[in-house]
């Protein structure tokens, strides 16, 4: 006897119903076997031959490191072909499911091995394997030139019937399809994949394939950034929403400096907490969340995180069970997918309408889900497009998801940043529809990323995640997962219930200001586009014509060009899942924020597309 993974009941298992399963596992790893067999003998007569096309490459990347200042250029080197390879290579070959059944991911965990055991002397062989799908949207390391992949998802049967999903190809598809792949590989693709899968000769070690396959394309810019210093222009970032960075208009207020000041030296918070968190933050929190609610949150309805990242991947966490998928907005924040790809499960876009002031387009959202959906996601007020939804949308929503029985993950981190003429509404609010899970924190409505202070709050009156367990798993999840620091926590309440309104309506105005200005200036510039005046957060998207520029194919190298040449940092649209537009934060002095736009508008008047 097991038990289901998403409703804890027990299932009974047959002899026979094992047999069957193990014999699709066995049937499937045997083909693998046999189609890497052949695989590998087309790779051998493939390899020397592009052995000169490699040495082409790897001298043309010593040129390029000679010289440093043409690091900004980009060019495709395929690097999300080696992440899906190394995904495709580390899967054992799913048994084609008996129709209108679902495997026990408990049995099938059991039999797992079996397998991988089978599976490894065809790994053994294979030097590496890539794609090259169309479907790909490709986002800039400004440091090393490759780029990391946005994949759109999709979902479906492939030629010979087995399932191919939208984190990557299976094992099945036919020799034929892999063959066409091979002429895309890169040497250092071959290598990389090579020592993921064997290990370094000699040592039983290597890195995790689920997190190299896994991209975060902010920080992988951001981290990875190198500046043309021939410009003599100092960095403007219009990329990165750390209000740290600013400037002395957006700083901590001084009433949670000095509750971290007085816990510090208080001297009874520097040891370890309960695992859900601190019981006067919790406290603290839901109070906070309570405030116009027709209901209100409990202690107990309450975990802290390391940030809300952290939050938003503890709902992910709970909630997925073998053969799941999430639906995420698109565009959106990068993290969702990344955190998808992170666990192995499928993500479903839906689309923000930019016609409709980035409402969630309800109508697909129906048409993506199935009985294997998780969760929807939602983020409100929006990153990456400054969309605050109004109450009806709301409602929609809320009355979406429960026709579709699936609950709300409710992105709202910066609840507080709302300055345009719809008030923020908590989607809890809409609860007694779809449990709704909240995740905040302090990082953008106090400014304080650095603080890694997040929160979760379950919002569920009519019990239905205490049915499935739910919240008994958030309890497991936190007592072996690092929370947050004891210290930010002791400090919490001081800065929930005493920073003063002055505070914010000083962030609001620097925002208000910041959006206007970039508006404005959009709207003067030929080539840009920016169909809705953001409403709140930090963040609004511009769209660029790229067949209104010289040499501008997409978004990739507008943003590429701009910081070479005038040292503006963007990011692409294609990092949030929307080609040819640029995410644009204006949380900048407007000092700064004039200057950025000077120089865009500069640029793209050099770069015009003469009529």
């Amino acid at each position: 006897m097991t038990l289901d993974a998403r409703n804890g009941g027990a299932v009974e298992r047959t002899g026979n119903s094992l047999s069957s399963d193990l014999r699709s596992v066995l049937t499937g790893t045997s083909r693998m076997f046999e189609l890497f067999t052949s695989t590998f003998a087309v790779m051998k007569d493939r390899i020397g031959a592009r052995r000169k096309v490699v040495d082409s490459q790897l001298n043309e990347s010593e040129a390029l490191a000679q010289n440093p200042s043409d690091s900004s250029s980009l060019s495709v080197l395929g690097a999300g072909s080696f992440a899906r390879a190394n995904s495709l290579l580390e899967r054992s070959p799913p048994a084609p499911a008996s129709k209108g059944k679902k495997s026990n991911p408990a049995t099938r965990s059991s039999i797992n091995h079996i397998g991988a055991r089978i599976g490894a002397k065809a790994r053994s062989a294979v030097v590496s394997i890539g794609t090259n799908q169309s479907s790909e949207q490709l986002v800039p390391s400004f440091n090393d030139g490759t780029f990391s992949s946005s994949q759109s998802t999709a979902s479906g049967k492939g030629d010979d019937g087995y399932e191919v999903s939208g984190n990557g190809t299976t094992f099945d598809e036919p020799v034929a399809k892999l063959e066409s792949k091979l002429t895309d590989v890169r040497m250092s693709e071959e290598e990389h994949l090579a020592v993921s899968l064997n290990g370094v000769k000699g040592w039983n070690v290597r890195a995790n394939p689920a997190i190299m396959r896994s991209v975060n394309p902010i920080r992988r810019i951001t981290d990875t950034l190198v500046l043309n210093k021939e410009n003599g222009k100092n960095l403007i970032s219009l990329a990165v929403g750390d209000p740290a960075l600013f400037g002395p208009h957006m700083k901590v207020p001084d009433v949670a400096n000095s509750a971290v000041i007085d816990v510090v030296r208080d001297g009874r918070y520097n040891g370890y907490t309960l695992s859900s968190g601190l019981l006067e933050a919790r406290r603290a929190v839901a109070e906070y969340l309570s405030d116009g609610l027709d209901h209100r949150f409990d202690v107990d309805d309450v975990i802290m995180t390391s940030g809300c990242s952290q939050a938003i991947q503890h709902c992910l966490d709970v909630l997925r069970f073998d053969g799941c998928n999430f639906l995420i907005p698109r565009p959106g924040f990068p993290v969702y997918e990344t955190l998808c790809s992170y666990y192995g499960v499928e993500c479903r876009h839906y689309d923000l309408l930019q016609d409709r002031s980035w409402e969630v387009d309800l109508v697909q959202v129906s048409k993506l889900a199935d009985n294997n959906t998780a969760a929807i996601i939602i983020c409100n007020p929006g990153n990456p497009c400054g969309t605050v939804f109004e109450y009806d949308h709301l409602s929609q929503i809320a009355a979406t998801a429960e026709n579709l029985r699936v609950p709300i993950i409710a992105d709202e981190v910066y609840s507080s940043l709302v300055f345009g003429q719809n008030p923020f509404i908590s989607m809890a609010r809409f609860s007694t529809k779809a449990p709704v899970l909240t995740v905040g924190g302090v990082s953008k409505n106090w400014l304080a990323p650095g603080w890694r202070l997040g929160w979760l709050a379950v919002s569920d009156p009519r019990g239905i995640l205490v049915h499935a367990r739910v919240r008994e798993a958030f309890t497991k999840l936190a007592q072996i997962t690092p929370g947050a620091c004891t210290l930010m926590q002791a400090a919490l309440p001081a800065l929930l219930r005493s920073t003063p309104a002055t505070f914010f309506e000083n962030v609001l105005d620097s925002l208000r200001s910041g959006a206007q200005l970039c508006y404005k200036r959009v709207e003067k510039i030929a080539g840009l586009d920016c169909p809705w005046r953001p409403q709140g957060s930090m963040f609004m998207m511009v769209r660029i014509d790229p067949a209104a520029f010289l040499e501008m194919r997409n978004d990739v190298d507008f943003s590429a060009a701009l910081l070479k040449e005038e040292s503006v940092l963007v990011l692409p649209g294609s990092a949030f899942g929307r080609s040819n537009w640029i995410r644009i934060v204006f949380g900048l002095s407007m000092v700064q924020l004039g200057e950025a736009w000077d120089r865009i508008e500069g640029f793209c008047k050099r770069h015009a597309l003469s009529e």
